[in-house]
């Protein structure tokens, strides 16, 4: 979570600058929460080109990090609708902070602070589209 924190910081200030940049390389979060959540929720995957569907569901098939992950990785919704830039960064901002929430038990000491602090940020930049 700790690599990631400087990814959903480019997330934030991509969003408050509207810089595409940003945006774009804030959309590694998707990734890099797949990776932490495949290790956390004990799922050994058969290859590479199944790695997303066999972390779907990981959290439980009804979990907000489900819907979460799908919009961050710009997949279309159970309506066909596929998220815009902004809206995929948005929704790997809030995965974060899910994410952060769900690790928040077996996080290092150390690492907590800094997590804490991207997570308060990520709440803060988010508050007015709430």
């Amino acid at each position: 979570m700790t690599g990631l924190a400087h990814e959903a910081l480019k997330g934030i200030e991509g969003l408050c600058r509207n810089d595409t940049g940003r945006l774009l390389n804030a959309r590694h979060l998707a990734w890099g929460i797949t990776r932490i959540m495949t290790v956390r929720c004990g799922v050994l995957l058969t290859g590479d080109n199944t790695f997303y569907t066999q972390t779907a569901t990981a959290p439980g098939p009804e979990h907000e990090c489900v819907r979460r992950r799908r919009a961050a990785f710009g997949l279309e919704d159970r309506y066909g609708v596929v998220p815009r830039l902004r809206e995929q960064v948005t929704a790997a901002l809030r995965l974060y902070a899910l994410t952060a929430a769900l690790l928040a038990p077996v996080l290092a000491e150390e690492d907590v602070p800094l997590i804490e602090h991207v997570t308060a940020r990520i709440h803060l930049a988010l508050a007015p589209h709430d």
